[in-house]
């Protein structure tokens, strides 16, 4: 009965877990601070008979160690060559087996028994073993600097029997533990290579199973992915290898397509999609997504640590010009801060939303004692158009009610320590859900110990309680008003407004086929081929 429940609560929603966050509104990443990482060396020309893709982004990973990220940028990549024990399908509508052929459920919801595939590999050709799960595993649920830790404080002991079974007990039965097992921070990596050379090893080029390795990294020029000869499923993979360059300016991006210079282009801006589908030889479309696009208020920060003034804010932001003049309609108008797609995520007729109202923000403001409205600023990437185009019209909404705005261009790297650091009067950043239950989201928004509620500082301990006792309930009824609840007092605590929920806007060569990218960001690109 209990493996039927996870089961329900992992179909029901319309979009998947494994892959995360921080997307920034067109993408959320730090700077690579080393040199050159390498498996082994090679050239930056793609031979001949290779099957080769060029795909360019707008920022280099920083990271690929799963244990310590929660940026896509980093994410997305290494779940291109680690797995989970489970995986979502490619619709993100359920779970699938990944490393495990078949799983079973005692009847209590209390222990998760896996069954890998037989002869499993590693990408240097070292076999996986009982070890190696356990290792991973207990690595992630201990290590405190990880932003995951908090995940999996369910999660009681871990036995390896043999090298091909896993068996997993729980603390307590929760609705959404069956979905942690697909969780991107759950991938299993070598433990052999753990010992040898530790996090600084793993997070230049971790080991893993998947159908492809970690072949060369130039940092902030390239990663180059190439085909794992040892993974399971090896005879099916058509890539031989995969460049990912790393190309900051929007525009150069879109020239370096239409000039045949590269293959595909993520986090494609808006108002460029319609003139791409246009374009002979090219295809431009929106993937569905857990994603959405925020605005974080600083709540340590004088004077948006005021209630009204935090309400006085959203009241004077009119999200659909936001998504008509940014998005271009390829987006909706965001109603609460769970993501399209989620289980339990209420719909308007069960939540009092913040209007758009400049009367009643200018009398908000004036109840704060600051009737001639104050100064404040906002912090954005250089070189990101939708950052840019966003911050340019929130800054002329809140001069209606008398907000001086000042735009903060810095470089990403800075941008992301500023943020970290609580220095940010406001900033903009992305997110996906990794999860289908609302676990993930509501503690990353709500729960100081997950990342200062988003780097807002927020400390409040009526959502916080919400927030537990929703990730405790069985009942589902009583669970999804839990949800109503917490929903209903972000809205009301104002510590941020999520302005529209959207997809992954991506161009390409129309020659290409096989291009997946499952809802939560993570690519599949087993199948890949032009």
């Amino acid at each position: 009965m209990k493996k039927l429940f996870a089961l329900l609560i992992a179909a029901i929603i319309c979009f998947g877990l494994v892959a995360c966050k921080d997307t920034g509104t067109g993408t959320e990443t730090s700077t690579a601070s080393t040199s050159t990482a390498t498996v082994a060396t090679t050239t930056s020309d793609p031979e001949k008979d290779k099957v080769s893709f060029v795909i360019a982004r707008p920022v280099d990973s920083d990271d690929l160690d799963p244990v310590t990220q929660s940026d896509n940028t980093n994410i997305w990549i290494f779940l291109l060559c680690l797995d989970t024990l489970l995986a979502p399908t490619d619709d993100g509508q359920g779970i699938q087996g990944c490393l495990a052929e078949t799983w079973d459920v005692s009847d209590d919801g209390l222990t998760y028994t896996f069954h890998l595939y037989k002869d499993l590999k590693f990408s240097d050709g070292s076999p996986v073993t009982g070890a190696d799960v356990k290792f991973s595993l207990e690595r992630v649920m201990t290590t405190e600097e990880g932003p995951s830790m908090g995940y999996y404080t369910n999660f009681d002991t871990i036995t390896c029997p043999d090298d091909t079974t896993v068996v997993i007990t729980m603390k307590e039965a929760y609705g959404y533990d069956e979905s942690m097992f697909s969780f991107y921070a759950g991938t299993i990596t070598s433990k052999a290579q753990f010992d040898k050379s530790g996090h600084d090893g793993l997070s230049i080029s971790p080991v893993g199973t998947g159908p492809f390795y970690f072949k060369e990294w130039r940092q902030s020029e390239y990663i180059l992915l190439e085909k794992n000869p040892y993974y399971r499923f090896a005879d099916q993979v058509i890539p031989d290898e995969i460049y990912f360059r790393v190309v900051p300016d929007d525009n150069t991006r879109i020239m370096q397509l239409q000039a045949g210079e590269v293959d595909i282009i993520t986090f494609v801006p808006y108002n460029r999609m319609e003139e791409l589908s246009k374009t002979s030889g090219l295809t431009a479309f929106v993937s569905p997504a857990t994603g959405q696009n925020t605005v974080y208020f600083n709540c340590t920060h004088p004077p948006l640590d005021n209630l009204d003034v935090r309400v006085a804010l959203v009241m004077a932001i009119n999200k659909q010009e936001i998504v008509d003049n940014v998005l271009y309609g390829q987006a909706q108008a965001a109603t609460s801060f769970l993501p399209m797609g989620v289980s339990y995520r209420a719909g308007t007729d069960k939540l009092t939303a913040t209007p758009y109202d400049i009367d009643a923000a200018k009398q908000k403001l004036a109840d704060a004692g600051f009737p001639n409205g104050f100064s404040t600023s906002i912090t954005i990437a250089a070189g990101n158009t939708i950052m840019e185009q966003i911050s340019t019209i929130l800054k002329a909404q809140w001069a209606k009610i008398g907000i001086d705005t000042t735009i903060e261009v810095v470089e990403q790297a800075i941008r992301l320590e500023k943020r970290k650091s609580l220095e940010c009067d406001i900033h903009i950043s992305g997110w996906t859900s990794d999860l289908s239950d609302p676990y993930q989201t509501a503690a990353y928004y709500c729960l100081p110990a997950f990342i200062d509620c988003y780097w807002t500082g927020w400390d409040d301990p009526v959502a916080q309680d919400l927030a537990d006792r929703a990730e405790r309930e069985i009942d589902p009824a009583q669970r999804a008003q839990l949800y109503i609840d917490l929903q209903q007092r972000y809205i009301d605590q104002s510590p941020a407004t999520v302005l529209y929920y959207e997809g992954f806007p991506v161009a390409m060569k129309d020659s290409i086929t096989g291009f997946v990218q499952i809802p939560p960001g993570g690519y599949r690109f087993e199948h890949l081929s032009k």
